[in-house]
C-alpha cells in the first residue's frame, strides 16, 4: 500500500495488464470479499490516453475498505478474482509490521516478512477457523490420518443435497488460480460421500497434513467448482 491509497484521494490504480484481461466493462463494481467473508463494493473507472486504455482506478467505496481493514502503508493486499462474471475478488491482507495498537477484525492477521507474498494455501491457521462464514454451501472437513492414508476424504450428506445435481461424477477444487479435478464416489445404501480419484494430489500439491482443516465451498452449482481455503494446524 502506498500513500495515495490509504489517504489522501484513496485511490487504487489496477494494472492495465490485468484490467485488459479481465475487467472488460469501462467502468461498474467490483466485488471484495474479506478472508471472513465481509464484502465491500466499490467503483471503477477506466482511465484513457489518446483512446487507449491505459489504467482502470478503484476510487468510490475504497476508502470504506480502506478504513474497515486498518490499511497501513506498506501492507500488501493480494486480489484474487474468484468469479469473473461479478468481478468479484478474494482479498488477503497481509501486515508490514505487527502493532498491538492496531484493531485487525477483518481479514487477514499474518505479519509480512522480508516483503514477500505468501502463498494462498498457506496464509491461515487454525485460529482464524471460527471467523469463517457464508451464505454459499460449505462443509468443513479436518484432515485425519485415514483421509491421507486412503487417499480421500467423506463429504457430508447435508452438503451433497444442496448441490442440486442429479448425476455427479466429479467436483473440482480450487486454491488461489489453480483447480483439481477430484472423482466423487457416493454410496447410496449407507449413504455416503467421498472424495477419491486426484484428491491425493490435490493433498500433496497443497502440503496439507494431519490436524488442517479445509473449508470446502460451493462457487459456482453448475460446474460444482468449490473454493477451498486451507487453516493450517499450529
Amino acid at each position: 500500500m502506498q500513500p495515495s491509497h490509504v489517504g489522501g484521494k484513496y485511490r487504487l490504480d489496477i494494472p492495465s495488464s490485468f484490467s485488459k484481461k479481465y475487467i472488460k466493462k469501462r467502468r461498474g463494481n467490483v466485488i471484495l470479499n474479506s478472508i471472513d467473508e465481509k464484502t465491500w463494493s466499490v467503483e471503477y473507472a477506466d482511465k484513457k490516453l489518446n483512446g487507449i486504455k491505459v489504467l482502470t482506478v478503484v476510487s468510490r467505496g475504497w476508502r470504506k475498505f480502506v478504513e474497515d481493514n486498518h490499511l497501513d502503508v506498506g501492507d500488501v493486499c493480494v486480489f484474487e478474482l474468484i468469479n469473473h462474471n461479478a468481478t468479484e475478488f478474494q482479498v488477503v491482507i497481509c501486515r508490514e509490521k505487527q502493532d498491538v495498537k492496531r484493531n485487525q477484525p477483518i481479514g487477514n492477521k499474518q505479519p509480512l516478512n522480508h516483503k514477500e507474498v505468501p502463498n494462498f494455501k498457506a496464509i491461515n491457521d487454525i485460529r482464524d477457523l471460527n471467523k469463517f462464514t457464508t451464505s454459499n454451501p460449505y462443509f468443513k472437513a479436518t484432515l485425519l490420518p485415514s483421509y491421507l492414508e486412503h487417499h480421500h476424504i467423506n463429504v457430508p450428506v447435508s452438503f451433497v443435497a444442496k448441490c442440486k445435481k442429479q448425476s455427479i461424477e466429479k467436483l473440482l477444487l480450487k486454491v488461489g488460480n489453480k483447480v483439481w479435478p477430484v472423482k466423487f464416489k457416493s454410496y447410496p445404501l449407507k449413504p455416503k460421500f467421498r472424495l477419491s480419484g486426484g484428491f491425493t494430489a490435490f493433498v500433496k500439491d497443497n502440503s496439507l497434513q494431519v490436524g488442517d482443516v479445509c473449508v470446502f465451498k460451493l462457487i459456482n452449482g453448475d460446474t460444482l467448482l468449490l473454493n477451498v481455503t486451507i487453516f493450517r494446524k499450529l
